[in-house]
């Protein structure tokens, strides 16, 4: 073995070693293995290591340093340092903000069929970061991401299905949608697809299915989802009735400031739902729901005023 292949054979395996150790959560390791493959020529690494200065992964976050990785990777052909490149334009993260660019990085990097550039491509002209709203483009670029499974791309090209938003509406479509990115663990499409079993809107109403749905969202901390599903124990739709399950779910959402489930929780404190029956604690509920605006907790709170 040559001087020169034994290099470049040390080289690549700091890369595996400093991958490995990415993967492992092992940032620190990982940044210098990385960093020692990418000055070396390694075009897998450059782009890794773009990500870790970018996030600050393994030291200090440093824009430039990910702007220069990012353009070696891009360089190189490597389709994702091209969309991370129109990623920083996009934001304006260590140049100048420039959506002109942005696309100009985005489009290369779709054209060799990587779905974050597809997916960033749509985003763009849904309407965002100044550009005109073209929404038959941007389906275009989301069906070709979607096709690839891209969890986002299927979210918004289900949202797109749904409104008739540049393509024609169709539910079964959005359902479809909906129900590959809800399986990739995405939230609003997991809280929509549950919505729709719920309602029987566009599919027949199943409230096990809606009652699944909404517990994959709710563990994630949906607030909303939360909330109905609360309602759902509460009124036994898909799963047992069950009071003191309903009140769990209620106090989730409310801790986060869903005003309509504090509401609701001071509601059975006022009747005893699973609980000791209380006015003063009905009255602490509807009280934070109110300051909170909820409507109806203003009227609670006058009807059992002490007059």
């Amino acid at each position: 073995m040559t001087l020169l292949s034994t290099a470049l054979a040390q080289n690549f395996d700091a890369y595996i070693k400093g991958y490995d150790e990415y993967n492992n959560g092992e940032y620190f390791a990982a940044r210098a293995n990385l960093k020692k493959a990418a000055e070396s020529g390694v075009e897998d690494a450059m782009n890794i290591l773009g990500v870790m200065y970018e996030l600050g992964r393994g030291g200090d976050t440093d824009y430039k340093e990910a702007y220069k990785w990012y353009m070696c990777a891009a360089e190189s052909g490597d389709s994702q340092g091209m969309s991370n490149l129109g990623s920083l334009y996009i934001e304006g993260l260590g140049v100048k903000q420039d959506t002109a660019k942005a696309l100009e990085w985005y489009q290369k990097a779709a054209e060799k069929g990587n779905t974050d550039a597809l997916y960033n491509l749509g985003y763009v002209y849904e309407g965002n970061y100044g550009m005109p709203r073209d929404m038959e483009k941007a389906v275009g670029f989301f069906k070709h991401s979607a096709a690839k499974g891209d969890m986002m791309s299927l979210f918004h090209l289900g949202v797109a299905y749904y409104n008739g938003d540049g393509v024609a509406k169709d539910a079964s479509k959005a359902f479809e949608c909906y129900l590959k990115a809800a399986e990739q663990g995405h939230l609003k499409s997991q809280r929509y697809l549950a919505s729709l079993y719920r309602t029987g809107e566009d599919t027949e109403k199943n409230y096990e299915q809606a009652a699944r749905w909404y517990h994959k969202a709710a563990i994630q901390n949906d607030d909303e989802s939360q909330y109905i599903l609360g309602i759902m124990y509460f009124n036994g739709e898909g799963v047992d009735q069950n009071y003191k399950e309903a009140m769990t779910w209620l106090q989730k959402a409310a801790e986060q400031g869903y005003s309509d489930a504090a509401n609701d929780i001071g509601y059975f404190y006022y009747r005893g739902y699973g609980v000791p029956r209380s006015k003063e604690k009905a009255r602490e509920w509807w009280t934070k729901a109110a300051a909170l605006g909820n409507e109806k907790a203003k009227k609670n709170l006058e009807k059992t005023a002490d007059k």
